[in-house]
């Protein structure tokens, strides 16, 4: 959460990337603004410098959503109670065409807390679990085969198709080009259960996935 004074507060940032910097560098981040006020010059140059310590901006909450200085930000402004980012509208966000999806990424193993994969180019497929603190970013969709407790962000080309499915599903924040939603947003019946989420209406919504089980055995009971 940045705070008056900005560059303060970006030197003890900066000091804790540097102590830790597997926990810091290449994370997705979604600022707060709260405790910043509109007229704080040092806005403009934030996300610039956020970038150059390796942090990347997916979206912004707080009451700054129509902030004048933010609009050269080109980034998703989420409002201060949760739900969904809102674009900000610009010419470069008009005129930007979305890349198709090109490979996927399969990572056979179980991405543990403050590890971060991202795969801009296409899908990332898991095969083990992804822990709290852990961070998945892809082009498309992210699917899980074990368990998903960190943050997935999928759709980051503008895949507005793009889903995250999991196994046993128990997010802390999904987002899916540019809309988010948090755990405590998600059906409590589907949290820990397989489950996918998908854009409905601009919204991130969680859904059950069909059993493979009672789906063989209609097949199967058919004459």
């Amino acid at each position: 959460m940045p705070e008056n004074p900005i560059d303060l507060w970006l030197s003890a940032l900066e000091h804790e990337i540097e102590t830790a910097p597997h926990l810091f560098r290449g994370r997705a981040v979604i600022l707060d603004l709260s405790e910043v006020k509109e007229n704080t010059p040092e806005l403009t140059a934030l996300p610039k410098r956020l970038r150059d310590m390796g942090l990347f901006i997916t979206g912004v909450e707080g009451q700054a959503a129509y902030w004048p200085s933010l609009k050269e930000w080109n980034i998703p402004i989420a409002p201060s109670n949760g739900g969904q980012l809102i674009p900000l509208e610009s010419e470069l966000s008009e005129t930007a065409e979305v890349q198709p999806k090109k490979t996927a990424l399969i990572i056979e193993e179980t991405i543990r807390s403050g590890q971060l994969f991202q795969h801009a180019e296409g899908d990332v497929i898991i095969m083990g679990n992804v822990s709290w603190g852990a961070e998945i970013i892809a082009g498309g969709s992210i699917i899980v085969y074990g368990a998903l407790r960190g943050r997935a962000i999928a759709g980051l080309e503008g895949a507005s198709d793009a889903r995250v499915i999991a196994q046993q599903f128990e997010a802390e924040l999904i987002a899916i080009d540019g809309y988010y939603s948090v755990l405590e947003n998600f059906p409590a019946n589907l949290i820990g259960q397989p489950a996918q989420a998908k854009l409905i209406n601009k919204r991130v919504e969680l859904l059950g996935i069909p059993s493979t089980k009672s789906t063989a055995s209609s097949k199967s009971s058919k004459k």
